[in-house]
């Protein structure tokens, strides 16, 4: 589907801008962007810079979701969501109810990480000793757990960022394949019960 001048025109300046912001912000929050942070920009508060980040970023999406929506990469109708529902069902028991065993040690240390986000600590962009480990999920954890336990906050978060890992596995199947749909739907079946020694 051929998208309009003005659509791509907007889609294009909401993309720069929200990049452009996210720069600024992570300057902004992070320790390590300090010496790169201006006087004015010390005085901003991350919110205000995190809000029209996450709006363009989100108008971007808007913009650009009718490329995903239509042909090859439709899929069978109400794949996605249940494929998704069925990996979060399956594994939220484990997830709430045996939160603190789940966690292996590499995930511990994320979780400290979470702790000092929450409690402002630190912001740290890398889990500290672990080079290869982003923050990423240290900072959804730490989100959460202003809800919840923290373990149940970090598990809730690796169950999150699982589902977006299947999401993926059932699109990156509806571009192999002539007939993608029941392609997909296997793939999404298979990351939805596989047991964790398969998946690591």
């Amino acid at each position: 589907m051929r998208s309009e001048p003005w659509q791509r025109r907007w889609s294009g300046a909401a993309g720069l801008g929200a990049a452009l912001l996210w720069t600024v912000l992570a300057v902004r929050w992070f320790d390590s962007g300090a010496p790169l942070r201006p006087a004015w920009l010390q005085a901003v508060p991350s919110w205000a810079l995190a809000i029209p980040t996450l709006g363009l970023a989100a108008l971007w999406i808007a913009l650009n979701a009718s490329a995903l929506r239509g042909g090859r990469l439709a899929g069978p109708r109400g794949g996605l969501l249940l494929v998704l529902g069925l990996a979060f069902f399956f594994r939220l028991p484990l997830v709430w109810q045996g939160s603190v065993g789940y966690l292996s040690s590499d995930g511990a240390l994320s979780g400290i990480v979470a702790v000092h986000l929450r409690e402002g600590i630190d912001h740290l962009v890398f889990v500290p000793n672990v080079p290869y480990s982003g923050s990423l999920k240290s900072h959804l954890a730490a989100g959460l757990s202003l809800g919840m336990d923290t373990s149940r906050a970090f598990g809730m978060a690796s169950l999150l960022f699982y589902l977006a890992f299947v999401a993926g596995l059932y699109r990156l199947a509806l571009t192999l394949e002539d007939e993608p749909r029941w392609t997909a739907l296997a793939a999404g079946f298979y990351a939805a019960f596989s047991p964790a020694f398969v998946n690591s």
